[in-house]
């Protein structure tokens, strides 16, 4: 019986890895996101890829999975063809550790051939107390349809992780000062 349910448990990993993926990462693709603690605004992207099919809607959520009480959306724009939408919630304000809804909805599918794509970029604000620790931002609550209203199967891409910049550098830089001036 140990067995049956192995080979059922291998079988089903390549079906759920053909899902699309909704992955958060800062603007431009980087992940994870290395900055000096202190109070900062940051663009992070999402990006929809691999549907497998058109998408006319999108919907979800952004967690701060570590409900650090840090982070606060101050705006929101949709890009490429979901730019002319009609936004299904609204995501400003404090992660709490959630957001309200992120997403929107289209008249007819967007071709599964232009993903991956950027559809939405949010504005978040780190506040000024943030110490350096690693910030984890997740999108969660996932669904993701074509015109006809029917769902694509979705999951969530790696997680956005929000690092300080490694003090050892710069130590090794002063070092490299003081060694300089010696000389």
């Amino acid at each position: 019986m140990k067995y049956v349910v192995a080979i059922a448990a291998l079988l089903a990993v390549p079906v759920m890895a053909l899902g699309a993926t909704m992955t958060l990462t800062g603007a431009g693709g980087v992940n994870p996101l290395v900055l000096a603690p202190g109070a900062q605004a940051i663009k992070v992207d999402l990006t929809i890829a691999d549907p497998g099919a058109g998408v006319a809607a999108f919907d979800g959520a952004l967690e701060d999975m570590g409900a650090s009480g840090l982070l606060t959306v101050t705006a929101n724009t949709f890009q490429g063809p979901f730019a002319g939408g009609f936004a299904t919630g609204d995501p400003k304000g404090p992660l709490a550790p959630k957001s309200g809804g992120i997403g929107t909805l289209v008249f007819s599918d967007v071709p599964a051939s232009s993903f991956p794509m950027v559809v939405e970029t949010f504005d978040i604000d780190i506040a000024g107390s943030w110490d350096g620790s690693p910030i984890t931002l997740q999108v969660v609550d996932l669904l993701l349809s074509n015109g006809m209203g029917q769902p694509i199967e979705v999951g969530a891409g790696e997680p956005l992780l929000i690092t300080p910049e490694p003090a050892s550098l710069l130590l090794l830089g002063l070092g490299g000062l003081f060694l300089r001036r010696r000389r």
